[in-house]
């Protein structure tokens, strides 16, 4: 062989120590690299923007629940990014964070009013035993109480206002909260402990 040649091998067959080292560090990154997932989308394979967004901005799952004054809490589902999320947060100011984990928001909005469901089945009465009620009616015709007042005298009431205590027995249906404070300063004026 010629001199070069065995030169040339001789220096391949022991490298110095640094040209070791620096050749043992570079197989060992390229070969974590290739083990490792993927944590960034390839722009040559995938240009798509919105996956770009997908990986860099993940999904955030938002839960409302809306907590009437009377009546049970209604509950909204919504999955938004994070940019989707501040502008809902900007323009819904009463929205308080109750629990947050993450990729899951729950925010809680008190309203002011009867909840849909009491606003459409819910009636002022009046019990068996003449104490004014509050309940929800099933489909069936069945009651559901869910607040009692106070005991009405039947005589006066029936005297001064006959038909009220009609509507009062098949049920008088309420559509808002002032409608529900209304009807029940109307009928505290009937109230036995309001006689003494």
């Amino acid at each position: 062989m010629r001199k070069w040649l065995k030169r040339w091998l001789r220096r391949l067959a022991a490298p110095r120590p640094a040209q070791l080292l620096a050749t043992g560090v570079l197989f060992l990154f390229f070969f974590m690299i290739n083990l490792l997932p993927p944590t960034v989308v390839d722009l040559e394979t995938n240009p798509d923007e919105n996956d770009m967004k997908a990986v860099m901005h993940p999904m955030i799952d938002v839960t409302i629940r809306n907590v009437y004054r009377l009546g049970p809490p209604v509950t909204e589902h919504h999955h938004l990014s994070p940019e989707a999320l501040n502008q809902l947060l900007a323009e819904e100011s009463d929205l308080v964070l109750v629990e947050m984990n993450s990729g899951e928001r729950i925010y809680e909005r008190r309203i002011d009013d009867l909840s849909p469901e009491m606003k459409e089945h819910g009636r002022f009465g009046i019990s068996p035993d003449g104490t004014m009620i509050f309940y929800e009616e099933s489909a069936g015709g069945g009651k559901t109480i869910l607040e009692t007042f106070f005991q009405l005298n039947l005589d006066r009431l029936e005297s001064d206002a006959g038909e009220t205590l009609k509507a009062l027995k098949i049920g008088i249906p309420v559509r808002s909260w002032k409608e529900y404070e209304e009807v029940l300063k109307t009928f505290q004026g009937y109230a036995k402990d309001q006689e003494q």
